[in-house]
């Protein structure tokens, strides 16, 4: 797995590390195969459960690094990845706390139901969750209302 910083300017320093998936997969049409063979669900719980071990490590190093995950609408529909996240947050308690899901800005999440009730659960879990690119998409101003967002990363 590779990270990326993800630099705090008001505060000036490394605060955040991303994990780097979406550098391993270049085009549109790489993330639409990606999608369509519903790679991005197992791979999303596979890369949640590798940073939270990532993180009880460097936190054991004295480096209590946080770290962004990013989840797609399937993740946040399955109770399977509901599921491995409530307990990989049993068994990592306080890295779970500073692993932040990023959601990309779709209609797909805003408009799904379960989507929703699942970030929701996931919140009241302790993950931190993020807007990630708000603006470069849907634009709209009801993900700030209806998403129980703790962070908004604004696209370049």
């Amino acid at each position: 797995m590779r990270y990326q910083p993800d630099n705090d300017l008001s505060q000036q320093r490394l605060t955040t590390i991303v994990q780097d998936l979406t550098k391993r997969i270049s085009s549109a049409a790489g993330f639409a195969i990606y999608y369509q063979l519903k790679l991005n669900l197992r791979t999303g719980m596979i890369e949640s459960a590798e940073a939270l071990k990532h993180m009880a490590l460097w936190r054991e190093q004295g480096l209590p690094l946080a770290v962004s995950v990013n989840v797609s609408v399937q993740d946040l529909c399955s109770e399977r990845f509901l599921r491995l996240m409530r307990e990989l947050k049993k068994t990592y308690p306080q890295a779970a706390a500073q692993l932040e899901l990023e959601c990309l800005e779709t209609q797909e999440i805003l408009h799904n139901e379960r989507a929703l009730i699942h970030l929701d659960a996931l919140k009241r879990e302790g993950y931190r969750i993020a807007i990630d690119d708000f603006g470069a998409g849907y634009s709209n101003l009801g993900y700030l209302i209806t998403m129980p967002a703790d962070v908004i990363k604004i696209a370049r």
